[in-house]
């Protein structure tokens, strides 16, 4: 793609938020006030970040049409849908306030259109994991969205890694420019909130990262547009999935830790998950003396060590499948336990992780530094 592209649109990104701000400032500031009383910020800011994030899928869509010799396929199409109707799922929520248990069940609908064009072509224990997978990771990131920049960092370095390694484009490279731009101004303390429209969609999305750095197939005439993946993760994935799960877990360890300990120690309390609080990781953190740039901070450089060792894990896939390719002419299959091997790190990554925000949450708990009485 031209070098030009990327900060072009990081510029026209910056001049749309600042348009927003001042055209629709009240966009989520009433409805989403029921919940001040469970929200970490007090003060009411525009729910900007979902619009931001469509406009970006536009023009990646629009350059998808526009790349010479692409072919849109049923994937393709399916991943555009699917997102965009996890946008409106979200922005929904934001202006009007939607029940918990429809919004659960439009997010499974969301999901449902991506593997239902995948359906018949692999096993369905896969295609149900697939369609679990991209729920748990949008309810992830949507619950992780409960501090200033918290979400947007992580977000930006899943996604902003792929960007750099040239994967994925040009969704990648327009996402990375509308993250980079919104940071800016959800950055602690904060002008805009990312809102449900922008983490159920950038949910959506990371939930589909193995996919996602494959919409740029296309013939060999593109070539100009980005640069070559001699050999792909897709098809270890679609052999064994649970390669790309560990490594889409290693980028997503922080918000799907937060997720997980949130419901253990709501559900050991007799709270239902669903209910807000201020009991998360994020929070936690702060209780602890941390700012918020702080701690925005731990979590970008927690996402990079996780982008480093997913590179480290993707080289030596890479190696060992170029190996079986020259020895035998083909590549077939990928172990369980060729996984677990390359894998360690991110493991010791993930596992870390976990248990000490876990045991963090415990600590305060009962030091009194948050509750769940009534």
């Amino acid at each position: 793609m031209p070098w030009w592209l990327f900060p072009a649109s990081t510029v026209f990104f910056f001049w749309l938020a600042l348009l927003l701000k001042r055209w629709i400032s009240q966009l989520g500031t009433t409805r989403k006030s029921l919940d001040a009383a469970s929200r970490w910020s007090k003060s009411q800011k525009p729910t900007l970040g979902g619009i931001l994030f469509a406009a970006a899928l536009c023009f990646s869509l629009l350059s998808h049409a526009l790349m010479p010799g692409f072919a849109f396929t049923g994937t393709t199409l399916a991943f555009y849908a699917g997102a965009f109707l996890a946008f409106a799922i979200g922005m929904w929520d934001d202006v009007s306030r939607m029940s918990a248990l429809r919004k659960f069940g439009l997010q499974w609908v969301a999901a449902g259109i991506f593997v239902a064009v995948l359906w018949g072509h692999y096993p369905p224990w896969l295609m149900l994991l697939l369609l679990g997978w991209i729920v748990v990771v949008m309810n992830s990131l949507n619950m992780f969205d409960n501090m200033d920049g918290v979400a947007a960092s992580v977000s930006l370095v899943a996604i902003g890694g792929l960007f750099l390694m040239g994967q994925g484009w040009p969704v990648t490279l327009f996402l990375t420019a509308a993250l980079l731009t919104f940071l800016r101004f959800n950055w602690p303390v904060s002008s805009m909130f990312m809102g449900d429209s922008g983490s159920h969609l950038l949910g959506y999305v990371m939930a589909l990262l193995p996919f996602l750095k494959h919409l740029q197939a296309a013939p060999a005439n593109v070539s100009a547009w980005m640069p070559p993946d001699p050999v792909s993760t897709y098809h270890a994935f679609m052999l064994n999935p649970v390669l790309d799960i560990i490594l889409l877990a290693t980028l997503l360890c922080v918000p799907l830790s937060d997720t997980a300990i949130v419901t253990i120690n709501r559900l050991l309390a007799g709270r239902s998950p669903a209910r807000g609080g201020r009991d998360h990781t994020t929070h936690n953190l702060a209780y602890c003396g941390m700012k918020g740039w702080m701690i925005c901070l731990v979590i970008i450089v927690v996402g990079i060590v996780g982008c480093w060792l997913n590179y480290r894990a993707g080289e030596l896939f890479r190696a060992e499948v170029s190996n079986k390719i020259a020895v035998q002419g083909y590549f077939d299959a990928w172990r369980f336990v060729d996984t677990l091997r390359i894998c360690v790190p991110n493991l010791v990554l993930i596992g870390v992780t976990f248990i000490t925000l876990f045991a963090l949450t415990r600590i305060n708990l009962k030091k009194g530094k948050y509750s769940y009485l009534p």
